[in-house]
């Protein structure tokens, strides 16, 4: 059970992370708001680890 609820929360984050990462990229374009350009690229890098850890933990198994 412990597997699967942790499984679940890593899908909860990468989706979460997903939509921020576009609508702070989008918002910042629309403002030109460099900060928020540059929290949506660093969502952006999150969002790749999530996929890095979650590719890694399906090979493993």
């Amino acid at each position: 059970m412990k597997n699967s609820s942790s499984l679940i929360a890593l899908w909860i984050s990468l989706i979460s992370n997903v939509i921020l990462t576009v609508l702070k990229s989008v918002v910042g374009y629309l403002f030109n708001s460099q900060v928020l350009i540059a929290d949506g690229i660093h969502n952006a890098m999150e969002t790749r680890t999530l996929c890095l850890l979650y590719s890694t933990r399906k090979s493993t198994k």
